[in-house]
C-alpha cells in the first residue's frame, strides 16, 4: 500500500490513518474557482495559480503565468536541451536548479543555477552530488510517498508524489476526507495555519538555532524567525495573520479579484491594524515592513553597498531592530553560524540591514543610522526595542472554554488594571464578525460568552475565528474553534 505524506506527517503504525487518497488540484478547481461557492469569497484556484507555491517543481520549459519572471529561463544549463532534464525546481521568482531523468541534480562552479533576478547563471553546490528524493519532494510536491521512485527506476528509491508543486492538498491534506484546515500534526496539534507553512519554511528544525549562510539567515528559515520573535509566542498570531496565501506575494500585478468590493491584496493584516499607535518620523513615506522586515535572509542574491549596506532578497521575520551602532557580526554566535539571542531568546537585526540597505550614500554610516533609529518612533515617548519587548499587557485573553465549540463559549480575561475594554471576533479573513463587549473593567478575571451568532443575527459557519480585547493601548487575541 502507498502511503502519501504531506509536509510534517510522519509513518504511523496505522497507515490509513494518513488519508492517503490524493483527488487532484483540478477537482479542487470545481467549487474553488466560484466565487458564491468558495468559503473565502473570490477566485482561490485562479489565484492560487499565479502563486509560487504552485510552482515550485516544473516541467522543463514551462512557461510561467506572463508577467512574472523578466528573466525567464530560455535554455537550459551547460548547452544541454529541455529533452536531457525531468525538472525545475524553482524558476518562479528567485532561481532555478535542474535535475536530470536519473533524478541527479545540476551541480557545478558555474552554469550550474539560474537566478532570475539578476539573469546571471551561477554555482550550486559545487563537488556536491545531489538527488531530487523523497526529502526534497516533502517541500516541492504534493503528497509524497518514499516508495518507489518517480523517474520509474525502482532501485534509485527516489520516491514519488501525487502532483507537481505544492498545490491544494499539498497544504489542506488529501481532498478525500475534504479539508477543513483542522489537520492533526505529528505533535497533536490542530493549528494548521501556523504549522503547515513550519513544515516546510525551516531550515535544519521548524525552531531555532537560526542558521547564517554567507552572512546572510539561510534560506527557508522564515518559521524559526517568526517562533523566535515576540509574534511567535503570541497565541493566535500565525503566518496567515498577515498573508493570504492563495494570493501571489511577489507578483502582486498578477491579483485579479476583488473581495468585498476591494482588490484583493496578499496581506490579511497590516502592522497598523495591531499597532496603530506607531508611527515613524521618516522624511520619505515607509511601511512598517521597510525597516522592521528587512531583507536580511538570502535565496539567491544579495547586495553589499559601500557605506556598509546590505540587502538580500528574503524579508525578514525577526522584526526586532537593534538601534546601536553595531555591525552585522554582532547578530551571530561565536562561530559565526547562527543568529544570537539575547536573555528573552530573542534575535535583532541590525542598521545595516534596516537602514543602510536603502540609504547607501557613503555617508550614511551606521552611526549616522543610529542617531536616526534610536528615536524614529520618539513621539510616543519610547524606542523601537522597547515598544517591541517590554509593553506590559494591561488585559489578555486567558482561555476559551469549550474550545471546539458548536453551541457556545466562554472567553475568560485578565485585567492588569481597571480601564476601557473592547472585545471583538473576527474571521480567517479578518472581517469583524461582532463586538461582544465594550465599556470599563475593572481589574481582575472576568468571563464573556458567545453563542457562535454575528452581529446579523445569523450563525456563524464551522471554521477558525479570532477574539480580541483592546484596552489601554495593548492587544490580545485568542483563537476560537467552531465546529458545527
Amino acid at each position: 500500500m502507498l502511503v502519501f505524506l504531506t509536509p510534517g506527517q510522519v509513518e504511523s503504525e496505522n497507515p490509513a490513518s494518513l488519508m492517503p487518497e490524493f483527488i487532484g488540484s483540478e477537482t479542487c478547481r470545481e467549487c474553488h474557482s466560484n466565487p458564491e461557492l468558495s468559503e473565502a469569497g473570490f477566485n482561490i484556484w485562479e489565484e492560487a495559480q499565479n502563486e509560487a507555491h504552485v510552482h515550485a517543481l516544473s516541467l522543463p520549459g514551462v512557461q510561467f503565468p506572463e508577467g512574472t519572471n523578466d528573466n525567464p529561463i530560455m535554455v537550459p544549463p551547460d548547452g544541454s536541451t529541455w529533452d536531457d532534464y525531468a525538472y525545475v525546481i524553482g524558476g518562479f521568482g528567485w532561481k532555478a536548479t535542474f535535475v536530470r531523468k536519473d533524478g541527479s541534480q545540476v551541480t557545478g562552479a558555474e552554469l550550474a543555477q539560474y537566478n532570475l533576478e539578476t539573469g546571471e547563471w551561477t554555482a550550486y553546490h559545487p563537488g556536491e552530488d545531489l538527488s531530487f528524493d523523497v526529502e526534497c519532494a516533502r517541500c516541492h510536491t504534493t503528497g509524497i510517498t518514499p516508495e518507489g521512485s518517480w523517474n520509474g527506476i525502482e532501485a534509485d528509491s527516489l520516491g514519488s508524489w501525487a502532483e507537481d508543486g505544492v498545490q491544494c492538498e499539498g497544504c489542506h491534506g488529501p481532498g478525500s476526507l475534504h479539508a477543513t484546515r483542522a489537520f492533526t500534526t505529528p505533535e497533536g496539534e490542530t493549528d494548521v495555519l501556523k504549522d503547515r507553512c513550519g513544515d516546510c519554511h525551516n531550515n535544519g528544525g521548524r525552531k531555532g538555532p537560526i542558521p547564517i549562510i554567507d552572512g546572510y539567515v539561510a534560506n527557508h528559515a522564515q518559521f524559526q524567525e517568526l517562533e523566535a520573535s515576540r509574534h511567535g509566542q503570541v497565541s493566535f498570531f500565525t503566518c496567515t495573520t498577515c498573508h493570504e496565501p492563495h494570493v501571489p506575494l511577489k507578483y502582486k500585478d498578477l491579483i485579479g479579484n476583488t473581495f468585498n468590493g476591494k482588490r484583493l491584496s496578499p496581506f490579511r493584516k497590516e502592522c497598523q491594524e495591531c499597532h496603530p499607535s506607531r508611527e515613524a518620523n521618516h522624511p520619505a513615506p515607509i511601511q512598517c515592513v521597510d525597516c522592521h522586515m528587512a531583507p536580511a535572509s538570502k535565496s539567491a542574491i544579495s547586495n553589499e553597498y559601500a557605506n556598509g549596506g546590505l540587502k538580500g532578497d528574503i524579508a525578514s521575520h525577526i522584526w526586532r531592530i537593534n538601534t546601536a551602532a553595531v555591525p552585522r557580526d554582532s547578530m551571530y554566535t561565536s562561530d559565526g553560524a547562527f543568529l544570537k539571542a539575547d536573555e528573552s531568546g530573542r534575535p535583532s537585526i541590525t542598521l545595516d540591514f534596516a537602514c543602510l540597505g536603502c540609504h547607501q550614500d557613503p555617508s550614511e554610516t551606521l552611526q549616522w543610522a543610529a542617531e536616526y533609529a534610536q528615536t524614529i518612533h520618539a513621539e510616543t515617548g519610547t524606542s523601537i526595542d522597547k515598544e517591541i519587548v517590554d509593553v506590559p499587557m494591561s488585559s489578555r485573553i486567558v482561555s476559551n472554554y469549550p474550545n471546539p465549540f458548536s453551541a457556545s463559549t466562554t472567553i475568560q480575561f485578565e485585567q492588569a488594571e481597571a480601564g476601557n475594554v473592547e472585545i471583538d471576533v473576527f474571521d480567517s479573513q479578518g472581517q469583524r464578525v461582532i463586538a461582544l463587549a465594550s465599556g470599563r473593567w475593572e481589574e481582575g478575571v472576568h468571563e464573556v460568552d458567545w453563542d457562535g451568532i454575528s452581529s446579523a443575527g445569523l450563525p456563524v459557519s464551522s471554521g477558525i475565528y479570532i477574539a480580541r480585547i483592546v484596552s489601554n493601548e495593548s492587544i490580545s487575541t485568542h483563537m476560537l474553534v467552531v465546529a458545527r
